[in-house]
């Protein structure tokens, strides 16, 4: 409301799902009436998801279904997270939204149990969680279906409940050495009814200070160069291909690469 008010554009950091389609549901006309862009979860997850998946829908279209993988290795996490994670536990231990036939929902139960990491032997566990970009991408992807899956072992981690009081006595951020050797990748499938399949591939490290770096750059963005009024995912606000390549030197890798054909049974490609 301050940044309206003051007629300032807004973004931040927040990855909490229901948060950001909070702000879309509640801002966005306030914001389109006052001439400021608002766009939540600049941060090292969403935005480069969001701006590939809109790169995937120009090799996948219609879209039947994007799934949304997040896999972290190393590293730590801080109170702040832990603190967030605490006062979403229901909605992190229940899977969050997802969209799916036009609408965000809960409840819906995950497609897929497993996902296979590029070049990887075997495919890794997943658990549903309520990523941000199941918020985003349909705002600017058409798309039937959307849900967000972590690694199983993130998932447990986050959805161990934790008191303030343990929360306090810990570290209140992971060390410079965790943050340099910690490794993350972000995997996009988009499907469609007729098994047409694109796969985009983000990898980074220190999600910390990528996510620094992420919302400095559309911070500045917004400014210089502008958009359209409201609340907008950052597809809609950023040109995806540019934004991406600016990230390049700050140890961001992405891909999109067109998949041979799938069987899109009930379950989608690589359900167990």
């Amino acid at each position: 409301m301050a940044a309206l008010a003051a007629g300032c554009h807004y973004v931040d950091t927040s990855g909490e799902q229901l948060y950001v389609k909070g702000v879309f549901d509640t801002f966005a006309d306030e914001a389109t009436r006052a001439g400021v862009t608002v766009v939540p979860a600049t941060n090292d997850g969403c935005v480069p998801g969001d701006l590939v998946a809109h790169l995937l829908a120009e090799h996948v279209e219609p879209i039947e279904e994007i799934t949304v993988s997040h896999f972290v290795v190393g590293g730590g996490i801080s109170r702040g997270t832990l603190r967030s994670a605490a006062d979403t536990f229901d909605a992190l231990t229940a899977g969050g939204l997802s969209y799916d036939e036009g609408d965000w929902r809960t409840g819906v139960p995950a497609r897929h149990t497993s996902v296979t990491l590029p070049d990887a032997p075997h495919p890794t566990e997943v658990v549903k969680l309520p990523l941000s970009e199941v918020v985003t991408i349909p705002r600017h992807v058409p798309v039937r279906h959307v849900e967000g899956l972590v690694d199983a072992a993130i998932g447990a981690r986050l959805s161990t409940p934790l008191t303030p009081q343990i929360i306090d006595g810990l570290p209140e951020g992971p060390t410079e050495e965790e943050r340099r050797a910690q490794r993350f990748t972000c995997l996009l499938d988009a499907v469609g009814p007729d098994g047409r399949a694109a796969r985009g591939v983000v990898r980074g490290r220190d999600s910390y200070g990528t996510t620094a770096v992420i919302a400095v750059e559309a911070a500045r963005r917004l400014v210089a160069d502008g958009t359209e009024p409201g609340v907008l995912a950052p597809a809609q606000a950023f040109d995806p291909a540019g934004f991406l390549t600016f990230l390049e030197p700050h140890a961001i890798s992405w891909t999109v690469t067109v998949l041979p054909a799938v069987n899109t049974g009930p379950a989608g490609p690589d359900a167990h």
